[in-house]
């Protein structure tokens, strides 16, 4: 193996081994815990950003089907429960 394509391996093992930046702010205890009434996948954090009329932004927390989330909607569907 070339000392050039050791170099690039080494580094793509550096970059994939850090760990991940957390996607969303908060605790959300259920997460893993409940599941979706669908297809028995585990709930998992999502949230939306919408704009209210005065152009505050409304932030809302949700739990969301996981196979939904990483797979799409011929699989499963939202099912959505507000985190509140």
């Amino acid at each position: 193996m070339s000392d050039e394509l050791w170099e690039k391996v080494y580094l793509l093992r550096q970059n994939k081994s850090a760990m991940p930046k957390k996607r969303f702010e908060g605790e959300y205890l259920l997460t893993g815990l409940i599941r979706c009434p669908e297809c028995g996948a585990a709930m998992t954090a999502s949230r939306t950003v919408n704009r209210a009329k005065e152009g505050t932004k409304i932030v809302r927390m949700y739990y969301s089907c996981g196979r939904f989330r990483s797979q799409g909607g011929s699989v499963c569907h939202a099912n959505s429960i507000r985190k509140d």
